[in-house]
């Protein structure tokens, strides 16, 4: 190591080799600020507390953006794939009341089971990925998910698809901690694609789910050209879900920041729980409508239903920041939002610089 002493600071260059030297500038106005800004964060009990502020070029906002994009990839396929668990399993109700001789309405209970444990376990697993970081939360996760499919694959009863299939859905983590991960490398104001891109894998893997399962019920034969003219509305309600579910995510997420896993899980919560629900009673919903009409009667209910779910979206739009106001939380949020952007500090500011340095291939040298 050499020195390099002077009378106004002392750089200090470690390293012999130049993919190992760094420039380490302790100038006195810069160890005055290290010292003012620990004497701010020092609690009553004597230890140092870290803020974001403090720390930007070590959060994910600072991440180049082929990194973040890169991390957000690995969570879609995470999201596809938890999604893709849950649309599939309506395709196998019929052999599965043939395997175990039962009817279609116990059969579709393991569907209920897992849609119901998932809404819980979204809201389960975002807190502690919080507190203990999004990668250890997301690996048990998956690691749980996976083992409860083998049970399922093994089951010598229906009693045990649906056990396992609650706990595979208890186990899943998607839905609020993916979503999560989005704020903590994207500020509110510049998040949308990010947002867009998970909400896709969201509901691209729903519809995945079915085009695969159709396969599995392959033994249909004629009867899957009676369901073009379903499928292609189907299209048209996957789109709708998407803009609903795009709109109502990306307030959450701009409006919680990094607690926006648990405001999403609150969302998941509702929409997943629902979906359980609604598996018990859908086909019965279709198959006991009198008369000729069975097609028409049903889905034109659900049309109202669909116009009446999409009114909140636009009160969102208009009434966002009025609502927004009856929320302390949300409000001590944006406050915190204030005070950094008043500090020079903001989301934007000095994240953003060294997410283009990093970008650039430069790392931050100096004041």
């Amino acid at each position: 190591m050499a020195e390099n002493n002077t009378h106004e600071g002392v750089i200090l260059r470690k390293g012999s080799s130049p993919s190992n030297e760094s420039d380490i500038d302790i100038s006195p106005q810069k160890e005055e600020h290290k010292n003012g800004s620990d004497s701010e964060n020092q609690r009553a009990d004597g230890k140092i507390e870290l803020k974001e502020a403090d720390n930007m070029d070590k959060l994910g906002f600072a991440f180049p953006t082929w990194k973040k994009w890169t991390i957000l990839t690995v969570i879609f396929a995470v999201q596809v794939s938890m999604n893709f668990n849950t649309s599939v399993y309506p395709n196998v109700v019929i052999p599965l009341t043939e395997a175990f001789h039962v009817t279609g309405q116990v059969a579709r209970i393991g569907q209920m089971t897992f849609l119901c444990a998932y809404a819980f376990g979204s809201e389960l697993w975002a807190p502690w990925s919080e507190d203990l970081g999004r990668w250890p939360v997301l690996q048990l996760s998956l690691f749980l998910v996976n083992i409860w499919q083998i049970p399922c694959a093994l089951a010598p009863k229906i009693g045990t698809i649906i056990v396992c299939r609650f706990l595979g859905g208890l186990s899943s983590a998607g839905g609020s901690v993916t979503l999560g991960m989005v704020a903590d490398m994207w500020e509110a104001d510049n998040q949308q694609y990010a947002v867009a891109y998970v909400v896709l894998s969201s509901v691209g893997g729903t519809l995945i789910g079915l085009v695969i399962g159709a396969f599995i019920q392959r033994y249909l034969s004629c009867r899957n050209v009676y369901w073009i003219a379903p499928m292609i509305f189907s299209v048209l309600i996957a789109i709708a879900n998407y803009c609903i579910y795009m709109a109502t995510i990306d307030y959450m997420v701009a409006s919680y920041g990094p607690y926006s896993a648990s405001a999403t899980g609150g969302n998941a919560l509702a929409r997943d729980f629902l979906a359980g629900v609604a598996a018990m009673y859908s086909m019965p919903f279709y198959t006991n409508v009198k008369g000729s009409h069975k097609l028409e009667y049903p889905s034109t209910i659900l049309a109202c239903l669909v116009f009446l779910v999409t009114i909140p979206i636009y009160v969102f739009y208009w009434k966002g920041p009025i609502i927004r106001e009856k929320s302390k939380f949300a409000q001590t949020l944006a406050s915190d939002r204030k005070k950094k952007v008043g500090a020079g500090e903001s989301e934007g500011g000095r994240a953003g610089n060294i997410g283009e340095k990093a970008d650039a291939g430069e790392m931050e040298k100096g004041p």
